[in-house]
């Protein structure tokens, strides 16, 4: 039986060379406080092939999670996308 994908927000934190030097987790865009200089937002998901990504870019998120080498993994949920457009992010 295939399990069901995990999914969270989460702010990066870069530093002034672009490696990712903090993560600020959490469930709901709600709970996050806003951003800050050098700092991402990006949805992330969990499930038995791994972990991929969707960065928000201009207000809002890309169609599909990409894995880590850049490769369409899944579909971004509409709820996500709903969430967002709602948020202090958009």
């Amino acid at each position: 039986m295939k399990s069901k994908p995990l999914y969270e927000w989460d702010i990066e934190t870069s530093d002034e060379n672009g490696e990712i030097i903090d993560h600020y987790h959490a469930d709901k865009l709600a709970d996050l406080p806003a951003l800050e200089e050098r700092q991402q937002l990006v949805l992330v998901m969990d499930d038995e092939q791994g972990r991929a990504w969707a960065y928000v870019q201009c207000g809002k998120l890309p169609e599909f999670f990409t894995d880590a080498d850049d490769k369409r993994v899944d579909l971004v949920l509409r709820r996500f996308h709903k969430e967002l457009e709602h948020s202090q992010f958009a």
